[in-house]
């Protein structure tokens, strides 16, 4: 819940809260953790991560502007933890306190280990993300701008990632990214113009070994899901 005395957009989604009961015996641990502890604990968590992905869990909270209307800096955390993992700062994203302004940890690069990304451009039709990659050379989120990011979907399967772009009531470019030798590249680019509610021009672009894009396609094709 945002205050007026607080700057902070919370994004926890899960708290856990510990307690010490005083009738325990004076020889058990105390379950206050101390905060060197905790960094231990989070680099611990770092250094296995890299043999075992799914031990990276993240949550991430924002802090905004005193307008409200940007974010400024997002502090990363493993989840269940309140030791910042990693600070993401000297940002100027959109805030929008019913919208979508929340960070996304998914793997974009299917590397198996989460990615981060989160709205840069918030629009009536299109939402676009700047995104950061995780290096587990680094142990540490990169910034990442080879993908011209809006509305973004996920398939696991083939290793792609579909960006959804409406340029106008009738007008849409699909694009499929694929992340190649380290970077992403556009391989396969649909530009859709509606002539009416049932066809529409489909121009297809797809990428060729020598890394220039060609057309394969352009024609009137029937719309059997409108």
């Amino acid at each position: 819940m945002i205050t007026k005395n607080t700057c902070y957009a919370a994004i926890f989604s899960t708290v856990s809260l510990l307690a010490c009961n005083p009738s325990e015996s004076t020889q058990e641990t105390s379950t206050n953790t101390p905060a060197d502890t905790i960094a231990t604990e989070v680099e611990i968590t770092k250094n296995t991560a890299q043999e075992d992905p799914e031990l990276l869990v993240f949550e991430g909270k924002i802090t905004t502007d005193r307008a409200k209307e940007s974010i400024s800096k997002i502090d990363i955390h493993l989840q269940g933890k309140t030791s910042i993992f990693q600070t993401l700062d000297d940002l100027e994203l959109p805030y929008e306190e019913d919208g979508p302004s929340m960070p996304t940890f998914e793997d974009l690069n299917f590397d198996g280990f989460p990615d981060v990304r989160i709205p840069k451009a918030i629009g009536n039709a299109n939402i676009y993300y700047a995104y950061w990659i995780y290096n587990p050379a680094t142990q540490q989120f990169e910034e990442n701008t080879d993908m011209d990011l809006s509305l973004p979907s996920i398939d696991t399967h083939k290793k792609q990632i579909l960006s959804f772009e409406r340029n106008s009531a009738a007008s849409y470019v699909e694009t499929i990214y694929e992340y190649q030798e380290g970077k992403f590249v556009a391989t396969r680019i649909e530009n859709k113009d509606y002539i009416d509610e049932k066809r529409y021009q489909s121009v297809i672009q797809e990428r060729q070994t020598d890394g220039t894009m060609k057309e394969i396609q352009n024609k009137l094709v029937e719309d059997i899901e409108g």
